[in-house]
């Protein structure tokens, strides 16, 4: 919800103009959404990977 909050903000300060409301959004939103994209990739190979299942069994005994 928070994201389209910040879009909508970028929409109404430039309004009419879309792709440069889009580009705002998406210059705040990358520093912003970095951290969570690079663990998110990091799980695309543990759970899909070469080494998957043993993997995420490794994973999951480190709890």
């Amino acid at each position: 919800m928070g994201e389209g909050a910040e879009l909508a903000k970028a929409i109404l300060r430039y309004s009419g103009d879309t792709e440069a409301a889009l580009t705002a959004y998406e210059c705040d939103l990358f520093p912003r959404s970095s951290a969570v994209a690079e663990a998110s990739a990091r799980n695309l190979v543990r759970f899909f990977g070469e080494s998957a299942p043993w993997s995420v069994v490794e994973l999951f005994n480190a709890f």
